[in-house]
């Protein structure tokens, strides 16, 4: 009833997943090869008698009709390599195609990427050929062979995952220059009516590029990318055109990453009122206001995403709004509220794209805001414990405050396992000052006076005298304890005009 067609060429290393997902089910694959060099057309064979050769004419959209028209069935699921099925309701879809004959049907994709931002959109895949042929030399698209077999498309079951984004720079740079010069050929040969879309793909392409964590030239790669969207959206894309949305976030997007907030903020205000309905642009807007420090209308935004359906990047209706709630309160000192959405966050950490602990960092600091030590000693037991990158500044402010938190609790002993990482942050004039207040709280006297010591000849800076002061403070109080009275004014006088210290130094004075 369905025949799955594929293109191929050199993918030995990602076609046997893709034909594996297959077997459960009991469609006809056809596999169509451009000019393969490696095993893929001997790992094809392996899954279906289906194998053809095809030679490549710089067209997609040639070889994608070439595969279709191989198929004994009319309903055809196109899917590429670098793709997989996920476990889906055969029973469903047949019911669908059944009843849609001459509908198109969509996938959804879920794309794993190696910018650690996973997306997933529907994208149409499935076809009646007897109605629907491909259009376009790159990013080609299923148009309808006649006027009358335009329709709208049916949501199928099927979703798939997508790793052709999860490549190192190299490859990446390899696989979107060849898409730009086929879209740049493309354009030129293209009518008008079908620039807006090249322009589109143009951009997402340079984005691509620019946005990769390795890029080489990114700031040119942006400019482009920002030039061509300019382009799409110029033409006058109609809100109901399928990347309508997707320009327009991705444009706003790509303005934000390049320092231009109240530009990007403008644009999307002007932006068709559709896009309220999309989960990416209220989070994209409401993190512009935050940059624009217009934080009111921020939070808003923020909570209709979290009621929102329909959505580009995976959270972007869940823990993504979550997470920037939890900031806006953190910064609004609204700290309990923080602290819950922030918590909602909690399982999926490592999908959003910041440091290891720094999640707990932030509810363990504001914790500690509201004086609430025991959670915070509790966040921060849980930030410190990941793999953490000691020269990082959350992870040193986290240590101090870790201290900091045990100390107003009173724990000094559990306080002195810090000792163990004198060795990372011995160099530190802010740790020294903790570990010398934590070797006095414990009793440790000599150690305190020698760590508070080293600490005040690092507090060099004008801004750092009150600190340097607090060092030399409390060394003095241990000298006096210890009946060295010497040392302890000493130790005073050099604190100048610190109210307590001239408190103490009266207090000896009146004493002999």
């Amino acid at each position: 009833m369905l025949s799955v067609c594929i293109i191929a060429k050199n993918e030995e290393n990602t076609i046997e997943r893709c034909l594996q997902s297959l077997q459960p089910y009991p469609f006809e694959i056809i596999v169509v090869d451009t000019g393969s060099t490696d095993k893929t057309k001997e790992i094809a064979s392996r899954y279906t008698k289906n194998v053809y050769d095809f030679p490549w004419t710089g067209d997609f959209s040639e070889a994608r009709n070439y595969s279709i028209s191989r198929a004994s069935n009319d309903w055809i699921l196109v899917l590429d390599c670098d793709e997989y099925l996920e476990p889906f309701s055969i029973d469903v879809l047949y019911r669908q195609l059944a009843h849609y004959e001459q509908s198109l049907g969509t996938i959804l994709i879920r794309n794993i990427s190696s910018l650690g931002e996973d997306t997933s959109f529907p994208n149409v895949r499935i076809l009646n050929r007897q109605y629907y042929r491909y259009q376009y030399r790159i990013h080609e698209q299923p148009v309808g062979i006649t006027p009358q077999s335009a329709y709208d498309a049916f949501a199928s079951p099927i979703s798939v995952i997508h790793t052709g984004y999860d490549l190192d720079y190299p490859a990446a740079s390899k696989k979107y220059r060849r898409n730009i010069a086929l879209l740049e050929q493309a354009l030129a040969d293209s009518a008008a009516d079908s620039r807006p879309y090249f322009y589109f793909q143009l951009a997402q392409s340079y984005a691509a590029l620019g946005n990769h964590p390795d890029a080489d030239n990114k700031e040119a790669d942006l400019k482009l990318s920002c030039m061509y969207y300019e382009k799409a959206l110029a033409c006058g894309i109609s809100p109901a055109a399928p990347y309508y949305k997707l320009a327009a976030v991705q444009y706003g997007n790509i303005l934000m990453i390049m320092g231009k907030y109240e530009k990007a903020a403008g644009f999307l205000e002007s932006c068709d009122s559709s896009l309220q309905s999309f989960a990416d642009y209220n989070v994209l807007l409401a993190r512009l206001y935050m940059q624009l420090a217009a934080y009111e209308k921020s939070i808003p935004l923020l909570e209709k995403a979290l009621t929102l359906t329909d959505c580009l990047s995976q959270g972007s209706n869940s823990y993504i709004p979550c997470y920037y709630l939890g900031l806006l309160y953190q910064m609004l000192g609204r700290f309990e509220e923080a602290v819950l959405y922030y918590r909602r966050c909690e399982s999926f950490q490592d999908r959003l794209a910041i440091p290891p602990g720094y999640l707990y960092y932030n509810m363990g600091k504001c914790c500690y805001s509201s004086s609430d030590y025991q959670s915070a000693v509790q966040f921060f037991d849980k930030g410190l414990s990941v793999d953490t990158e000691p020269s990082e500044t959350y992870v040193k402010d986290m240590v101090l405050l870790y201290g900091y938190s045990l100390l107003n609790l009173e724990r000094y002993t559990e306080a002195l396992a810090l000792e163990g990482v004198y060795n990372t942050f011995g160099y530190w004039n802010e740790y020294l000052l903790l570990m010398g207040t934590i070797y006095m709280k414990n009793g440790l006297l000599h150690e305190a006076i020698d760590t508070y010591g080293k600490a005040a000849s690092l507090f060099t800076r004008q801004e750092e005298y009150s600190q340097k002061q607090n060092a030399l403070y409390n060394t003095g109080v241990i000298h006096e304890c210890m009946q060295h009275i010497p040392e302890a004014i000493r130790c005073y006088e050099q604190c100048r005009d610190y109210p307590p210290a001239l408190a103490r130094l009266a207090s000896i004075k009146e004493r002999t």
